[in-house]
C-alpha cells in the first residue's frame, strides 16, 4: 500500500502519516498514533520501504491490479504492550470474517 507524501506530512506533524511502525524480518508494520508525532526515522524507513507517492493531483496512483479471491493473504495480530509477541493468520478470508486469535500479552 502506497502512502500519499503531501506538504502537511512534515516532520513532527500528527495523522497526516503513520508515525509508528515496527521493522521485523524484513517486513514493515506501520499504524497511525495521533498522539505520537511524526519523526525523520519514520520518514525514512517509509523511503526505505518505497511506500511514500507524490503526486502534485493530491491522489494515489493505482497500478492495475486483478482480483483473486482464491489467493490468501497474511493478517498480523500485536499485543499493544509488546510488539514482540503477535500471531498471524493466513487466510483468504477478509477480517471479520473468521475468529481473532487469542494472545497472551501478559
Amino acid at each position: 500500500m502506497k502512502l500519499l507524501l503531501t506538504e502537511q506530512a512534515i516532520v513532527g506533524s500528527k495523522g497526516k502519516l503513520p508515525s509508528r511502525y515496527i521493522e521485523k524480518e524484513g517486513k514493515l508494520f506501520y499504524w497511525w498514533d495521533n498522539d505520537y508525532p511524526l519523526t525523520e526515522e519514520a520518514l525514512a524507513i517509509f523511503h526505505k520501504y518505497h511506500i511514500l507517492q507524490d503526486n502534485k493531483d493530491g491522489a494515489i496512483v493505482l497500478p492495475e491490479f486483478e482480483i483473486d479471491e482464491s489467493q490468501k493473504d497474511a493478517h498480523y495480530y500485536f499485543c499493544k504492550n509488546n510488539l514482540t509477541k503477535y500471531k498471524r493468520v493466513t487466510t483468504n478470508k477478509g477480517m471479520g470474517f473468521y475468529d481473532i486469535p487469542n494472545l497472551d500479552c501478559y
